[in-house]
């Protein structure tokens, strides 16, 4: 299932004007909203048992607004941000016990701190000016586009599930922008250029496009007024036209890619395309996701681990501002082949598609959901995101509490129905690992 949805289940909400109060199994959070002249929005979550911040900036612009043929541009700016006239602070923050870092979406860039509440202020001087003033040398251009090179050829290109996973995302999205990986194609980032990165910056880092969250030990006043003295000042300067957003196709035949390789154990990534985050039937594909895959007693651990087919896998349920979709990963057993794997996932499916599942068996999924939510609350940093990602994706706390309902409200016949509707072979996207024969 995608993190991106994991966190908007089961959640009760009373909106008081920028204020809204959330209730659930015991869970209180009193959530607020403000916003600056120049149009950055501040969420708060003040919450005294946490004993550490959640500072966290957000930047609505991720790999799929990069250009075609500049892929890598948003995750190595980000890099980059850690590298230029903020440097020093950074490694000084870092000898505190302070964790900071970046992750780069297709949706959306995040920038996390997570601190004792003494460092906060000085936090975010220092996260308004690198905002507000991104400076980087030619330098430190190259020894950062020279190591995001190196990570993808010795990390990703070297291995072949990762590998497998970007060629089926090429076949999924073919053209789209969605098709960019979030560290980018290596020919791709050789070829950037410094003005790359600056026309990235210029185009999507501006205050109408950034909000920042803030969970954990704070006073909202007190920390709106840094925010306000370290960010009130940056104006939004001349933004380049907006984007229009290029329409997926819809797939009409089945798409398929086999790579060969010197292994014993070959795999497969098979994926169907579903919905968008605001689809209808967005909860009824994630609940079906989660009975395939999540839990020790999913489909898929049960007939195919158990049965000795395969001896690993993952599954989920990927959602995002554009059509998503349903993944499944899977290892086989010694001397079992691609064909084999394939064959036992879509008689799994079939019988989904022919039976459906009990009311029981639904309500044990709606149970491990709850548990999975509350997870999202342990923390300082986990709450920020929550925070976050609704934002991103919702763009409205209002929405969350019709989100929650939809959940509950999910039934079997549900669950046959975008079953039958959405695993269609005529639009799915497979990606088989073959074995050579060298070690037979």
């Amino acid at each position: 299932r995608s993190s991106m949805k994991v966190v908007l289940l089961f959640i009760a909400i009373t909106i008081l004007g920028c204020k809204s109060d959330f209730n659930f199994n015991g869970i209180k959070l009193q959530i607020e909203k403000r916003k600056l002249s120049n149009g950055i929005e501040v969420i708060f979550e003040p919450n005294k048992t946490f004993k550490s911040v959640s500072y966290q900036v957000w930047v609505r612009a991720g790999s799929s607004h990069e250009k075609m043929g500049r892929t890598g541009v948003a995750n190595l700016l980000q890099k980059l941000m850690y590298t230029g006239s903020e440097k020093k602070y950074y490694e000084e923050l870092a000898k505190t016990g302070v964790s900071f870092g970046w992750e780069t979406t297709r949706d959306g860039s995040l920038y996390w701190n997570v601190l004792l509440p003494d460092y906060l202020q000085q936090t975010i001087e220092a996260d308004g000016r690198r905002f507000k003033n991104f400076l980087f040398s030619d330098d430190e251009f190259k020894t950062q586009k020279q190591i995001a090179i190196e990570r993808r050829l010795l990390k990703i290109d070297q291995d072949p599930k990762l590998v497998m996973k970007e060629e089926l995302l090429a076949l999924i999205y073919n053209n789209h922008p969605y098709a960019h990986v979030e560290r980018g194609r290596v020919q791709d980032i050789f070829n950037l250029k410094k003005k790359d990165i600056i026309s990235y910056y210029k185009r999507y880092y501006h205050p109408e496009n950034i909000y920042i969250v803030v969970s954990g030990d704070i006073d909202p006043d007190k920390t709106f007024e840094w925010i306000k003295k370290s960010y009130g000042n940056w104006s939004t300067h001349k933004k380049a036209k907006k984007r229009r957003k290029k329409r997926l196709k819809r797939q009409k035949s089945e798409y398929r890619k086999a790579m060969s390789l010197n292994t014993q154990l070959e795999q497969v990534f098979i994926a169907y395309p579903t919905v968008d985050i605001r689809d209808k039937d967005v909860h009824a594909v994630d609940i079906l996701s989660d009975l395939m895959f999540r839990s020790k007693g999913s489909l898929v651990n049960k007939n195919l681990l158990n049965e000795n087919i395969i001896v690993d896998y993952y599954g989920f349920s990927y959602t995002p501002i554009q059509r998503g979709y349903l993944i499944f990963y899977a290892k086989g057993a010694l001397g079992v082949s691609t064909e084999e794997i394939e064959k036992a996932y879509y008689d799994i499916l079939h019988s989904v598609q022919l039976n459906g599942i009990s009311e029981k068996t639904l309500n044990i999924i709606k149970n491990e959901l709850i548990f999975n939510y509350i997870d999202n609350f342990t923390t300082s940093h986990k709450t920020a995101k929550f925070l976050g990602v609704v934002n991103l994706l919702l763009g409205d706390l209002h929405e969350v509490e019709s989100d929650f309902k939809a959940y509950l409200e999910v039934t079997p016949e549900d669950i046959k129905k975008v079953a039958n509707k959405y695993f269609n072979p005529n639009r799915r996207s497979v990606v088989v690992l073959k074995n050579t024969g060298e070690n037979k």
